[in-house]
């Protein structure tokens, strides 16, 4: 375990909220907007461009009463963008001929062929389709209108002839590009509003816009988007979201912490896009878009509103899939042990025949990335297309910064799109016979096994619990790119007999520390071992991890959430056992 310290921690000078926001890169005339945000940060939709070519085309089909289709985008922030939409008009504008349309598995983009055989005068794509250039040609010339509202890059940066494309990272006097679909279909209806003097909230979206937004793993260092995210998680009114979070036993209060999306919201929505059944899929995009309504359970042999039976659909299928993970889990470790592809720099694994699935390729890889240690390949044979596709994945604290980027600079894969650490990859079968020697070589200087942790604030024997108090009083700010702070207590003294394992399966470990605890989750065999092999009785042990406040009873005590440790034998001061009169003068 390497330990670096992000920055010089000064305690007579420092704040010690706006150090940790520095060291994330927030500018020091910025640090305000962070520790208070207010509505000044709000994004300005008039620097959006074809923003007023955008507003017109949909008001012209509004004030016709076309039929306007709206397509759904298959992950949290599409399902937000589509709910906004279909809200806005169906229920803000009263529009009676609206549609949307929901694939039954995960996949982007534009249905031509639903388009077309419903045929709606206007289709609205959010979060999806800026660069379609060919399907947005097709539709135009069978005389339907495309509305693009999305935050995706496009090839060569230009704009479709064909359709209205709104996004915010071709717009270049509109400063914010960490703003996802729901957040630039939210600044849309806000528009139009304001555009056409509406006396509607818009702001009753801001929760949907916030959760697509922190789901679509916006970088919250950027103010705009940070502004969004401390405004919509404290205001959550969609229905789905709020059953959600009364059923969390972890989600506390009215409001939610980016945290709470990553964990606790977006998982059940991403669930039914790998493993859901079409008509359960239908009915929690029907509870996400407001609609209010009875489902008879023939289990349960009663009728239940919407909202709750798409939170027991969820659940199932969330169950449904964690069991085929763990299946998967279970082969496919048997092949990388009989194999000793751990060994390589990048684990790679041939899930075809493991994997029926292949939306649970990505959940596998994180799994066994964080498992071995590994940046990981999970690929299935595709008879098709003659290519292995899967899904990459890299693990928390890795020496490889981008590991998207490292396979696309190799030349060796078809493509590798998506986010640095998580993304789609393809590769051909002459190529991915080479490209483990090829990454073994690329990657030959690194070490997996003495991972590096970078930390803000570093104790010797015990943390100042103040400083974990007031980090944890923000815990509402941690997200992506502005990650919790991590610290760094070394040489805690600690007996071997005081070492005692907790929980049904005796893999939870805790500690006093001072006047603060320490706790680690999910130990492994090797972890415990390290703990309890050592032949001394007193040990030294060095621990990794974020801030919490551990509540119980009505007791609550500063925590440590032990992310990693090491330790060793405490053989006492060196001069313990020295005789003065050894001095040599």
């Amino acid at each position: 375990m390497e330990i670096k310290r992000r920055a010089e921690y000064d305690y007579q000078t420092d704040n010690i909220i706006e150090f940790i926001l520095r060291s994330r890169g927030v500018k020091k005339e910025d640090v305000k907007h962070f520790l208070f945000p207010d509505s000044s940060l709000e994004a300005d939709w008039r620097k959006l461009d074809n923003i007023d070519e955008g507003l017109a085309l949909l008001k012209k089909h509004v004030d016709k009463g076309s039929h306007i289709r709206i397509g759904v985008d298959m992950d949290m922030d599409g399902f937000s963008s589509a709910s906004i939409m279909y809200q806005f008009l169906a229920k803000d504008l009263g529009h009676e001929n609206v549609s949307y349309y929901v694939p039954s598995h995960k996949v982007h983009g534009i249905n031509l062929q639903d388009t077309l055989e419903h045929n709606p005068d206007l289709l609205i794509i959010p979060d999806a389709g800026s660069g379609e250039f060919d399907i947005h040609k097709q539709l135009r010339e069978a005389g339907i209108d495309v509305l693009v509202l999305d935050h995706h890059l496009v090839d060569g940066n230009r704009y479709s002839e064909d359709a209205v494309v709104i996004n915010n990272q071709l717009s270049y006097k509109f400063e914010s590009k960490a703003l996802t679909g729901a957040s630039i279909v939210y600044l849309f209806v806000q528009a139009y509003i304001e555009n056409y003097s509406l006396d509607v909230d818009y702001k009753k979206y801001i929760d949907l816009a916030t959760i697509g937004m922190i789901s679509d793993r916006a970088d919250l260092t950027d103010k705009v988007a940070f502004y969004y995210s401390q405004v919509g998680l404290k205001k959550i009114k969609n229905p789905l979201i709020r059953y959600i979070m009364e059923k969390s036993n972890r989600i506390e209060g009215d409001s939610l912490t980016p945290k709470n999306v990553g964990f606790d919201i977006a998982p059940l929505l991403n669930a039914m896009t790998r493993e859901g059944r079409k008509e359960d899929i239908d009915l929690v995009v029907d509870a996400l878009f407001g609609k209010d309504y009875k489902v008879y359970n023939k289990r349960l042999k009663g009728e239940f509103p919407v909202v709750e039976e798409a939170f027991r659909r969820m659940n199932n299928t969330k169950a449904r899939q964690n069991k085929k993970v763990k299946e998967a889990m279970e082969q496919i470790e048997e092949r990388v042990t009989e194999m000793g592809t751990h060994e390589n720099q990048v684990l790679m694994v041939n899930s075809t025949g493991i994997i029926e699935e292949s939306g649970i390729n990505g959940l596998v890889a994180i799994q066994l990335s964080n498992k071995y240690n590994r940046p990981t390949l999970v690929l299935q044979y595709n008879e098709n297309k003659g290519i292995l596709q899967g899904s990459g994945r890299n693990f928390n604290n890795s020496p490889v910064e981008d590991f998207r980027q490292l396979l696309e600079d190799t030349g060796m894969f078809q493509y590798a799109s998506g986010h640095a650490g998580a993304f789609g990859v393809g590769i051909e079968l002459d190529e991915a016979m080479e490209v483990v020697d090829e990454l073994n070589d690329i990657l030959s200087d690194i070490e997996y096994n003495n991972l590096s942790y970078e930390v803000d604030l570093i104790y010797s024997e015990r943390p100042d619990v103040n400083d974990i108090i007031e980090i944890t009083k923000y815990k509402h700010m941690w997200g992506n790119k502005l990650d919790a702070p991590m610290i760094y207590v070394h040489d805690i003294k600690l007996r071997k007999q005081d070492i005692k394992f907790i929980g049904a399966k005796e893999t939870t470990w805790k500690m006093d520390v001072g006047n603060s605890e320490a706790i680690m989750f999910n130990l492994s065999e090797e972890q415990k071992l390290s703990l309890t092999q050592h032949s001394g009785e007193n040990l030294l042990v060095d621990i990794v991890g974020e801030c919490d406040i551990n509540t119980y009873m009505g007791q609550q005590k500063p925590q440590i959430l032990v992310k990693d440790f090491s330790v060793k034998e405490d053989t006492g001061s060196p001069w313990s056992n020295f005789e003065v009169d050894a001095l040599p003068f």
